[in-house]
């Protein structure tokens, strides 16, 4: 989890050194949704889209009812054009409540 914790770090300030940490974090433990999820958004964000949507889709089918890994997912999708996987994805976050739901809305109401 500390290398996972590192990478979203890294992310979040666009350091390239995130892809590294991430990578390193999933061959560890691919099964984890969540670092999973991070390793997936990692590669969408340096721009290997197909590979981090794979990646994502694996996190939200080991956690289908994590709203959060979803939300990250329709983002991703949304940044490659995907806006009616984009929709799918808002539409179930949206449909559950919680604290992802008014992010979820928001970004429905702009596909």
């Amino acid at each position: 989890m500390l290398l996972n914790n590192l990478a979203w770090c890294l992310a979040e300030t666009n350091d390239p050194a995130a892809l590294d940490y991430a990578e390193r974090a999933y061959r560890l433990a691919p099964a984890h949704a969540g670092i999973a999820n991070t390793y997936g958004w990692v590669l969408v964000q340096r721009g290997e889209t197909a590979r981090g949507i794979e990646t994502m889709r694996r996190a939200v089918a080991l956690e289908p009812n994590e709203s959060q890994r979803r939300l990250y997912l329709a983002k991703a999708l949304i940044k490659t054009g995907d806006r009616a996987g984009a929709r799918k994805e808002l539409e179930v976050v949206a449909s559950k409540g919680g604290g992802s739901q008014a992010e979820a809305q928001q970004l429905l109401s702009t596909l």
